[in-house]
């Protein structure tokens, strides 16, 4: 099992490395930034609650599925972490 981690945990590598190296735009770099920033926990969290606590009728119904989906989503990726445990 460990053969296989090493093996994958080296072709990340391989491909992190590439792309740093190969794709560069400084204006995509930032743009991204932001994008990224969007899928955080501050921002995700944040736009559940909203909805939940200042929509109406259906904007509050699509509030809670978003707090339903974020607690079954995290607590999936937290077990699997916690059973793969592999360094980033």
């Amino acid at each position: 099992m460990k053969a296989i981690t090493r093996a994958f945990c080296s072709g990340d590598r391989k491909i992190f490395y590439f792309l740093n190296s190969n794709i560069k735009c400084g204006v995509l770099d930032k743009f991204m930034r932001c994008i990224t920033e969007l899928g955080g926990t501050i921002f995700t969290v944040g736009l559940t609650l909203s909805l939940l606590l200042f929509g109406k009728n259906i904007v509050r119904m699509l509030g809670f599925r978003m707090l339903v989906s974020l607690s079954i989503t995290t607590l999936f990726v937290q077990i699997l972490k916690r059973s793969v445990s592999r360094e980033r």
